[in-house]
């Protein structure tokens, strides 16, 4: 391949973290489909579960993400060479000879670890999000070559600000203060306090993303940095195929209990826009901007947004009734009940919808799963659906605005060739078509329900969607026959009549699926 990313990354040698994530993934599997020519990579993993560095590297590879690759070009992967080491720990934990390796080799550097959970207590989110970053500035200080290294953050790390610029915005607290502070704190006092120390900020997550950045530039000193913040993270638009998905964090768990039927209620304002964006965009946007990083000799660190806005934008409501309009035609094997979603903007209206759809529904139908042998998870799913909505909830009812300056500079400076290659130009993006991929993806490769089942899938639907409307009928003329009887104490004959011949009318067009 002769492309002219190619030929830069030619003969130079690369380190990635977080390559046993969704990210990460999709990072290793373009780099290496689109820049063969590159000497090495060098990926960070750490073992896990009793599983040693060899397994986990394996197991990244096993995934469908790299099937082009095992085809066409079987003997890339062994450029790939794992390290062990754990992002919490001083130099990563590296051994003294994989330092030594990293610093004479290493030209482009990519951090794309972090862990992406909102709930998680304060000092673990310190930890991995946070002290993480100067741990790798120490490394990456070491390096002769170096020539770019590049951080992954997010666009809600300034989630206090409504209009957000590419730039770097000093927090409230210090960074080096804040890893003192907790470093001499157990557990228990760190959660208490955890509240006072967020400030205006929603979650841990967004907290420790926005000092991360900080201390990236402050400790980075004159290394040749960029920053990413990508927006809400979907499935692959194109690549490596379309709709392509392996995680079930943010919107990948909301399709999931939406297309089993485990909720109905979500509490947002359907008319907000999301800064929604396909993981293989935040991909092309990493590489590209690795490049201009270390062309641009002038050192200055440059911050990129790479979300969905202006044109390109979508709201929540509109996103949402494409899943539940395209779920009919991928529907998920085990679904309880036909999906279709209510959003509340009211949280009292939210938790009484929802409570009610769950001891009249969800309990039952586990309860007859269970009754028959099968594994009740519909209540497992719900409160797991819910305890993510709560921690994401400042996404939900609230918009930003981001500026793209640098962004559209980068999409600019590329070549026709580069554009088709490396798109990240949101505008371009049919986001019917990638809903209906992203429906399909988590089916077919999240989930790993085969292809061959939809067509059973679909004829389960067909039945799920006609016994729920007669449930609805039932729901109704139990309704009816209640107000039937309260009319008669109150209404005259001929009242009665209309009311009748309104009723029947209404549950006919129930009956044929029409929204009241």
């Amino acid at each position: 391949m002769s492309s002219s990313m190619n030929q830069f990354f030619k003969d130079r040698s690369l380190f990635i973290t977080g390559t046993t994530g969704f990210l990460g993934k999709v990072l290793l599997e373009k780099l290496l489909s689109t820049c063969p020519d590159v000497r090495a990579v060098y990926i960070l993993v750490r073992t896990k579960r009793g599983k040693d560095v060899a397994q986990r590297l394996e197991e990244i590879f096993d995934s469908k993400a790299f099937d082009r690759i095992k085809v066409a070009h079987p003997a890339l992967i062994k450029k790939v060479i794992a390290l062990n080491g754990d992002i919490t720990l001083p130099l990563f934990g590296l051994n003294s000879t994989d330092i030594e390796l990293l610093a004479e080799n290493v030209s482009i550097v990519f951090n794309s670890a972090a862990n992406v959970r909102f709930e998680d207590p304060i000092k673990f989110a310190i930890t991995t999000n946070l002290l993480s970053v100067r741990h790798l500035i120490q490394i990456c200080e070491k390096m002769i070559k170096l020539e770019a290294v590049v951080h992954v953050s997010t666009a809600y790390s300034n989630c206090n600000r409504s209009s957000i610029d590419e730039i770097i915005y000093k927090p409230h607290l210090d960074p080096s203060k804040v890893i003192e502070i907790f470093n001499n704190l157990n557990d228990e006092i760190a959660n208490k306090i955890c509240q006072t120390i967020l400030g205006d900020f929603p979650n841990t997550y967004t907290f420790t993303k926005c000092l991360a950045e900080y201390l990236f530039m402050e400790e980075g000193g004159n290394l040749p940095r960029a920053i990413v913040r990508p927006g809400a993270i979907t499935c692959a638009w194109t690549e490596p195929f379309p709709g392509w998905i392996d995680s079930r964090s943010a919107w990948g768990g909301l399709g999931i209990a939406i297309g089993l039927g485990a909720t109905r209620n979500i509490c947002c304002y359907s008319e907000i826009d999301i800064p929604f964006v396909p993981v293989d965009f935040c991909v092309n946007m990493f590489i590209t901007s690795a490049r201009q990083t270390a062309l641009n000799k002038c050192g200055a660190l440059k911050v990129y947004h790479c979300a969905s806005g202006g044109a390109s934008k979508i709201s929540l409501g509109s996103f949402i009734k494409l899943w539940v309009d395209h779920s009919s035609k991928y529907p998920l094997n085990n679904m309880a009940r036909i999906p279709s979603v209510r959003c509340n903007g009211s949280y009292f209206a939210n938790s009484t919808f929802s409570l009610w759809d769950y001891y009249t529904f969800l309990c039952p139908m586990d309860y007859l799963l269970q009754i028959t042998g099968n594994k009740p998870l519909l209540r497992r799913i719900f409160r797991l659906f819910n305890l993510n909505l709560k921690t994401s909830q400042f996404g939900l009812k609230r918009e930003w605005q981001f500026n793209n300056e640098n962004a559209m500079q980068l999409w600019n400076s590329l070549s026709i060739e580069e554009k088709k290659m490396y798109n990240f130009d949101l505008e371009q993006i049919d986001w019917s078509r990638h809903v209906e991929n992203y429906v399909y993806g988590l089916k077919v490769y999240q989930l790993q329900e085969h292809v061959a089942t939809l067509s059973s899938a679909r004829k389960r639907y067909k039945k799920l969607l006609w016994i729920g409307r007669l449930m609805n009928i039932f729901k109704w003329t139990i309704l009816w026959i209640f107000l039937l009887k309260m009319s008669e104490q109150y209404f005259t004959i001929e009242n009665n009549i209309y009311f009748i011949s309104y009723v029947a009318m209404f549950l006919v067009l129930r009956l044929f699926g029409f929204a009241i």
